[in-house]
């Protein structure tokens, strides 16, 4: 994954993936053996079928994607569902070069290693730019048994960039060239320099099967190649799971893939269901039949706090609220011959007036914790933020009368600031109802 384009897609990125490895492991560990009577003589027992661990995680009917992966699919760009927003259907079909663990450092998948300047496999040339090369593990197989190799990542590329098919997303536009040295090693070649060259995930340079479409891309096919069912029913891809069933506006099923090259998922299926809203998906949750509401869902405090409140003291269950990113606002000083616009001190007494902590107690159900900066909680920069002790603005109304007061307004018996000119402190204050 790019994120040098941004770190709230980052965030959400990293946190997603965790969440879906973590419950997925969870959920698919071994039952622990039971015990016999000792001494029993050990008699053989009749095969008895495999009762099946199945994980279903609900996400908005909005929400389906055209394709688990759409490098070069019809409607363009790479990523999945309303924007980007719902990859759960990426990360059970598909895999990556990299990705990020819970604490935002980049760590390989399909690669055999993050490249770095200090390894030499990430050079900066006297010209400018980069060269930045890829080993692949070996082993790594597609869903019908055909090995995955460094062709299949240029042609990934050739179809994300490809007017034709899809707009260039993010930092794919400063890639210049993609050249294999054998099946394995892939050597990238970039006209800037940027962080994103040791990174490579769910919108990087994706792996598209070239047994597939190789030929059909090279005999300039596009039409062909966009209506392939290979984007929807008989998508083919790298991750843990291979699809074997997709009802559209209802579920995607996938299967454990044995041959998966990190191991074969200890779940045995996962549904992906599609439900109409947040209340049916709440709905389903209490009733037992989802097991998981994940990020790409989207849920805000409100239908959350339900889940936590009725569901889990008789079942026992976790609830985990994960910031999607900051919500801020911004003061545009569209008048700035207002009396107050230029003080420093009037701008840091309105964030003194703000009672973040109150918001989160009644507008946020207590799921989360006042912002002082702008970063989601469990970002690096929050964390530098808070131990290098810079300025925080917590609610103080004492520390509001001080600042207005040295700022030259007065607070008069009606709660109204004035200035020294006898003109009420007002600013005009404008929303939306986006995000």
């Amino acid at each position: 994954m790019f994120e040098s384009k941004s770190r709230r897609r980052a965030y959400v990125q990293r946190m997603l993936c965790t969440m879906i490895g973590g419950v997925m492991l969870l959920l698919g560990c071994s039952p622990a053996s039971t015990g016999g009577t000792p001494n029993a003589p050990v008699a053989s027992a009749p095969d008895q079928p495999k009762t099946q661990k199945v994980l279903t995680i609900a996400l908005q009917a909005d929400r389906e994607p055209p394709s688990p992966a759409m490098f070069g699919s019809p409607g363009g760009g790479t990523g999945t569902g309303s924007g980007s927003s719902s990859l759960e259907p990426f990360y059970v079909f598909h895999s990556t070069l990299t990705t990020y663990d819970p604490s935002g450092t980049a760590i390989p998948v399909m690669a055999q290693k993050i490249p770095s300047l200090q390894d030499g496999d990430w050079k900066l040339p006297p010209e400018g730019g980069m060269e930045v090369t890829w080993k692949l593990k070996p082993g790594i197989l597609w869903h019908d048994g055909t090995p995955l190799t460094t062709a299949d990542l240029i042609l990934g590329y050739q179809l994300n960039t490809d007017p034709e098919l899809s707009s260039i997303p993010g930092e794919l536009a400063n890639i210049t060239n993609l050249k294999a040295l054998d099946d394995q090693t892939l050597v990238v070649t970039w006209k800037t320099v940027s962080i994103a060259g040791g990174v490579s995930g769910y919108d990087g340079i994706a792996a598209a099967p070239k047994h597939i479409f190789g030929d059909m891309y090279a005999a300039g096919d596009k039409t062909a190649l966009q209506n392939s069912p290979y984007w929807s029913t008989q998508f083919v891809g790298l991750g843990p799971y291979r699809l074997t069933q997709w009802s559209r506006g209802s579920f995607i099923e996938g299967t454990a893939f044995d041959q998966y090259f990190g191991g074969r998922p200890k779940i045995d299926r996962v549904v992906l269901k599609f439900l109409g809203d947040v209340n049916a998906i709440v709905a389903n949750m209490l009733s037992g039949d989802v097991d998981m509401i994940p990020l790409g869902a989207q849920l805000d405090a409100q239908p959350l706090s339900v889940v936590r409140d009725a569901w889990i003291p008789t079942n026992g269950g976790t609830t985990g609220a994960v910031a999607k990113g900051v919500r801020s606002l911004y003061l545009q000083f569209k008048d700035p011959s207002a009396p107050w616009a230029q003080d420093l001190r009037v701008r840091q007494a309105m964030l003194h007036a703000l009672d973040r902590d109150s918001i989160v107690d009644n507008l946020e159900a207590d799921l989360t914790q006042r912002a002082d900066f702008f970063a989601p909680i469990g970002d690096p920069v929050l964390n530098q933020a808070t131990s290098q002790a810079l300025p925080q603005y917590k609610f103080d109304l004492t520390r509001v009368a001080q600042l207005m007061g040295e700022a030259g307004w007065t607070k008069g018996a009606d709660g109204t600031f004035r200035n020294a000119a006898g003109q009420p402190f007002s600013i005009a204050v404008a929303t939306s109802n986006e995000g």
